[in-house]
């Protein structure tokens, strides 16, 4: 196995405890060692899909029941079912599929360790990882991590540790478009329809139009 390469930050403030006051917009810690009835386990669990899987609406299909079951009945640890996620085929398709091996080195990053990646050189050493041991390997790496133990331990569910200003790190839009100038985030409404073809994006004057055949009320009012 080829050990991993050496990476450096980037910048001074990388790898720097972070002293920022807190306030409501503070990540909720969701911790299994302080949950004791069912319905705080769901939050557990729901909190983990919307992290992993970055969907704010599970789909039942979504859904790992086998491992809901076994964190319920504490046969698995929180970093176990992040890893078994994490191996989902679900992951795969939604993430792993759809995605360069940089930028989904990237979104690992943000999603099981809460951060970005340190640079290309991060980026690189660890796409290494993906293509040698592939993407089982790259999950155990990460979960494995001194950082991720050091962090998350073994029954806390990761979540966004660092915000450089008003910028979120997880959780990126899933496509952009040129409207009015700069590049801004589609609202996920439109993106859903355009992917189904039902809207053509951008017009020479900037503005998202329906087609025709859109019977959506609120792109055909």
């Amino acid at each position: 196995m080829l050990p991993l390469l050496n990476t450096k930050p980037t910048t001074q403030n990388h790898r720097v405890p972070g002293y920022e006051v807190p306030d409501e917009d503070d990540a909720m810690l969701y911790r299994l060692t302080d949950m004791s009835d069912n319905e705080q386990i769901d939050a557990i669990i729901w909190a983990a899909y919307r992290q992993i899987f970055s969907e704010h609406l599970i789909l039942e299909s979504y859904r790992q029941r086998f491992l809901e079951s076994q964190l319920r009945n504490r046969l698995i640890s929180v970093s176990d079912f992040i890893r078994g996620l994490g191996k989902s085929n679900v992951f795969c398709r939604l993430v792993r599929d759809t995605n360069s091996n940089y930028r989904f080195v990237e979104l690992c990053f943000t999603r099981f360790l809460g951060r970005r990646t340190y640079g290309k050189d991060e980026q690189i050493a660890n796409s290494i990882i993906l293509a040698t041991q592939g993407l089982d390997g790259l999950i155990d790496s990460l979960i494995d991590s001194e950082e991720y133990r050091a962090n998350f331990g073994v029954d806390l569910v990761p979540y966004q540790r660092r915000r450089m200003g008003d910028r979120p790190s997880i959780s990126s839009p899933p496509a952009t478009a040129t409207i009015g100038g700069p590049r801004k985030p589609l609202p996920l409404v439109l993106v859903a329809v355009w992917l189904c073809g039902a809207i053509s994006l951008p017009k020479p004057c900037g503005f998202v139009a329906a087609s025709p055949r859109c019977s959506c009320p609120w792109l055909n009012p």
